[in-house]
């Protein structure tokens, strides 16, 4: 059973509040050893992020590095 999660996302020099977010979710058996398999985040915070991405605020590497994008409560 999937549990709720309500976090802001930093990365890099932004910070996106309030992502929603959930762990523990059943995803399709051939992805089992795919990093983040079991967690999902909504998706208006996923495209936020490859804005970020795709105007310069940060860099790929920010968006992704797991010391720089993390869930903070």
């Amino acid at each position: 059973m999937a549990i709720d999660v309500t976090r802001d996302l930093i990365a890099g020099p932004i910070t996106l509040p309030g992502v929603r977010g959930s762990v523990g979710a059943v995803y399709a058996d051939h992805r089992t050893d795919s990093p983040g398999y079991g967690a999902a985040v909504e998706l208006p915070a996923v495209l936020d992020l490859l804005d970020a991405i795709d105007t310069g605020r940060i860099s790929a590497e920010q968006g992704v590095e797991e010391h720089r994008c993390q869930i903070v409560r």
